[in-house]
């Protein structure tokens, strides 16, 4: 069982092994470093997401999603990197809500990834709706609410 804040031994086992994030993420290309010129349009798939949140927070359309006794409790050191990142992009965002945009971003990439690579083949016939159910679930974990007809 999980204790709350407390990852399952193993689960990020393989970054023991890395000094640093980027050296895990380039692990399989050794000597790979991104092109500087390559990081702005990478970037801009973040940016937008970043500026949705950031929006419906300024709109006052951002709520927390859970239920006040389900609600998880933010961890001290997940609090500090989303004041870290306040000041940016997401700036007017409650702590809460930038931890839970960061985790939708990893969770869309992650769908993306599924796609590319294959993992949906013999199991998910149309990922296009698998993945327009997963905007919507990442949305509403966020905080916002989506429109029915998108």
């Amino acid at each position: 069982m999980c204790e709350p804040g407390k990852a399952p031994k193993g689960l990020l086992r393989s970054t023991q092994y890395f000094p640093s994030r980027d050296q895990l993420l380039t692990a399989l290309i050794p000597g790979y470093h991104a092109p500087q010129d390559t990081i702005g349009r990478a970037s801009r798939v973040t940016l937008v997401l970043a500026s949705v949140v950031r929006d419906a927070a300024s709109a006052g359309a951002l709520h927390n999603p859970f239920l006040p006794a389900c609600a998880p409790l933010l961890s001290a050191r997940a609090a500090a990197e989303a004041q870290r990142l306040s000041p940016g992009a997401l700036q007017g965002v409650p702590d809460d809500a930038i931890i839970r945009a960061l985790v939708a971003w990893s969770q869309l990439f992650g769908s993306v990834s599924f796609e590319l690579f294959g993992h949906f083949v013999g199991v998910v016939e149309n990922a296009g709706a698998i993945f327009d159910q997963a905007v919507t679930e990442v949305c509403a974990f966020i905080g916002i609410s989506m429109p029915e007809d998108l």
